[in-house]
Formats: structure tokens, sequence, C-alpha cells
């Protein structure tokens, strides 16, 4: 009967797989050093990695004895152009076809944090493989995924997708549990480990099943560990009467995909705010605005922000914002002002805009409302009677030449309630010239405010 030996250990992770020679391989694992007078001949060398012959029993003894730390070490002297790949071979091998006690199996386990260090399971086999265990028939039909390529494959959502059904359930459940956390103050990875370990347990009792899925699992936290800080941050936002199931398992998939690769501290805590909020308001945060937000630049999130400034609200529509941009009458108005009336909205922003599906533009005829309008701008109403002078002699109030799509209400309600992106510097001028306009095409308007000196709400007529 054959056995996983040190020759087998040698042909699967090592061979081919180092620029380094037998001998100083052989030299590496046994000694610690590159060259040593204790290696025998090449000859030698050459038949014990082969497996035509095993290693000198008091190598063996003094191999058992070596410290784990010092094991990694001399894994690592050795320099493996791919460790992934020996990893993946070695677990296929242990896990289907030597038979081990559920002990160290277990212990492999453990040992499977392939992003943070291959060397650590590769140690863990190499020690195995001294004892020689025998190579059988495996008793248990489930494969062993290619776990480092199905997670780190270029394409993540892809990798995602790939999963089954129970691996998709225990992710979300693993995060889910994490958001569920009451204690915010200690809200760390352990409670995770926690839930995680409480899923497997329940939901996976045939051990090479439960192997197998924590193998992937614990690998997928390592890769999402990013994600998951940022959701910690979040926690303390977050209402007591929150729901995590109301959150949709493929927004879940989104969320982690995208958070997982941010790499800015800026970046970092928007989307640990995309999160509160989204948990605070199921369904407010689309997954196409998801991914908007993850591939936009920091000069498109500029863009936005600037546009916020000449938003007025729609008092008639619940929800309804509009970012009232008359760029067709006044070409150089957005861009060329100074100071606190300074707007630096271009149409070559608007166009950046546009292409991310966060606002339509209209340089042609402009948008408008039918009927009369009812806005808002801080705290100005502004009540203006349509007109028609329009072809088809129907009643409107002209906004200009801008809109937000859906995409871009929903980016914009984010924003207003951003703790790391301040309100928009609202100022009298921006208000003073869009009044302005309505006023040269001669629309009836009504203005009210409220005065502090006069502690009166004062109303201004226009064109009455």
């Amino acid at each position: 009967m054959p056995c996983f030996d040190f020759g087998l250990f040698y042909r699967i992770a090592i061979k081919g797989n180092t620029t380094r020679n037998q001998t100083s391989i052989y030299s590496i694992l046994t000694t610690g050093q590159t060259n040593s007078d204790k290696v025998p001949d090449k000859a030698i060398v050459s038949k014990i990695f082969s497996g035509k012959c095993g290693l000198p029993a008091a190598t063996v003894k003094a191999l058992q004895s070596v410290e784990s730390s010092e094991a990694k070490r001399r894994i690592e002297l050795l320099k493996l152009s791919d460790s992934v790949t020996a990893v993946n071979k070695l677990w296929n091998i242990l896990v289907h076809e030597v038979r081990i006690s559920e002990e160290i199996l277990k212990d492999l386990v453990d040992a499977v944090s392939f992003s943070a260090s291959p060397s650590l399971f590769l140690t863990k086999a190499f020690m195995l493989s001294l004892d020689g265990p025998e190579l059988v028939e495996s008793p248990h039909s489930y494969p062993v995924m290619d776990i480092w390529g199905a997670i780190t494959s270029p394409g993540d959502l892809m990798a995602m997708e790939q999963m089954t059904k129970p691996q998709r359930d225990a992710l979300i459940s693993f995060v889910k549990a994490y958001l569920e956390i009451e204690d915010f103050s200690n809200a760390t990875t352990s409670h995770l480990d926690e839930a995680f370990d409480s899923y497997v347990e329940k939901n996976l009792p045939d051990v090479a099943q439960r192997v197998n899925y924590i193998v992937q699992f614990r690998n997928m936290k390592v890769r999402y560990k990013k994600s998951l800080h940022i959701i910690a941050k979040a926690l303390p936002y977050v209402r007591e009467d929150v729901r995590p199931e109301d959150l949709s398992t493929e927004w879940i998939i989104d969320f982690l995909d995208y958070s997982r690769k941010v790499f800015s501290d800026f970046k970092s805590d928007l989307w640990s705010e995309i999160c509160a909020y989204e948990l605070n308001n199921p369904g407010s945060i689309s997954r196409k605005l998801l991914m908007t937000i993850y591939l936009m630049s920091d000069k498109e999130l500029q863009a936005f922000d600037n546009l916020r400034r000449v938003c007025f609200t729609d008092l008639n529509i619940q929800g309804s914002t509009l970012p009232l941009v008359f760029i067709r009458d006044y070409p150089n108005a957005y861009s060329s002002c100074e100071g606190s009336a300074a707007l630096h909205i271009t149409t070559g922003d608007l166009a950046l805009l546009q292409a991310d599906a966060l606002i339509e533009c209209n340089y042609e005829t402009g948008f408008a409302i039918v009927g009369d309008a009812a806005l808002s701008y801080r705290n100005y109403k502004v009540y203006i009677e349509g007109d028609d002078n329009s072809p088809d002699k129907v009643n409107r109030v002209g906004i200009g030449n801008v809109r937000f799509t859906r995409y871009g209400q929903e980016l914009f309600d984010l924003l207003q309630s951003s703790r790391i992106i301040p309100l928009p510097r609202y100022g009298e001028d921006i208000f003073g010239f869009t009044i302005q306009h309505w006023n040269s095409k001669k629309l009836r308007m009504r203005v009210l405010h409220y005065d502090p000196n006069s502690q009166m709400i004062v109303e201004t007529k226009y064109n009455y």
C-alpha cells in the first residue's frame, strides 16, 4: 500500500516549484541550511525523493522534534514559486486519499488560511509526511473545489455565483450574524468565528463536508476582512430595530464584493455609511448605485457634490429633488463664479454624471414642471405659476437642463445624511440667481421666508 511520505511531499509540493536543486532542497528541509555536510550523495537523495527509499530513521526522528515555527521557516526558505497550487494539490491528497484521524484533519483545517500563509499548511503537511500514513480509497464523495482559484479568480462576482446554494446561504448567515451583534463596542471578528462555527455545526454534520466548507469560508473571511471592518464601523449608526434579513442576498454579495476593494480611508468611511444607510432604510440604495459608487472617480464624486448646491426640493412630490442648472441660457455662469458663489459646474462634469446614469441632460428644450411649481431652498419657499408660452399652450415652469435619475436621487439622499461629506454650501447668491432667471421669464412668483429680525414670514411677489 503506497504511503504519503517525504518523497510524495516533495513530488507534489516542491518538484518544479523552486529554482533550488534536489540536494539544496533536502538540506533545507532536513537541516534548515541551504548546504550541509550531513546531506547524503545525490544518488541517494534522488531515490528518497522518487520514493524508492525512505528517509533514514535518525533523520525522521530528528525532524519530528523540530518546532512548527522552524519547519515553517524551512518551507519559506525554499521560495516556492506557486505555493497556492502546492496547497491545493496537497489538500486533495490528504483529504481524499490519505486515511488520517479527525483530530489531524481539524488541525489541518485550522492551518488553511491560504490567503495569509500558505506555508503554514505546507508545514503541517510536511510534518505529516514524516509519519507516512497509508493512502487508501477515499470513503467520501465530496470533491474539494479549487478553493484558491475559485475565490481569487478574476471576476469576483462570478466566483461568488459559482458557489453552491448552501455555501451562499452560509456566507450570508455569516455576515448577517455579524450585523446582529448587540454589543457594538465589542464588534470584533471573534463574533464572526462563533457565528460561523455554530452554523457549520448545525448544518453540516458530515466531517469531510464540514471541513470543505470551513476551508472555503475561512478563506472568504480573510478575503472579505476589509468589508467586515467596514460593516463593524457602520454598526454604531444602525437603529436598534433594524432587520438585517430585509437586505437582499444579491445586495449583500455586491456590497461585500465592492467594499473589499476600497483602499482610502475616505472611501472606507463612505462605504460604512452606505452599509448603515441601507440597513436603516432597506431598498434605498440600489445594486446599480452600489456599482456606480464603486466605479466613480474622486472627480465624479466632487462633480455630484457641486451639483447639490443648486438643488431645490419639490414640495408637491415627496422625495423629489431638482438640480436647477440653466447652463444653456448662462453657459459661463456656473463655472466662472468666484468665492462663495463658485459652483464649478461644467458641461464636461455633467457629461460624466450623465454617463454614470445619475442625471439626465437636455440642452435643447430643457426640463419643466407641468402646471404650477412649489419649491423650497433652505428656509425659502417659492410658488410659481406656470407659463403657457409653449406651442401646445400647456402651463409649465422651466427647471433647467438637468434632472436626477432614480440613482441620482438615491445618491443625493445618501449624501444628505452623510457624516463625512458635509452639507453643501448653500448661498443667497445661488438662490437669487435662480429667482432672477424666472423673473426674466416674466413668471408670476411668490417667495416666502422667515425673517429672524421681525420674527415674521416675509412674502415677496414678482410680476403680479
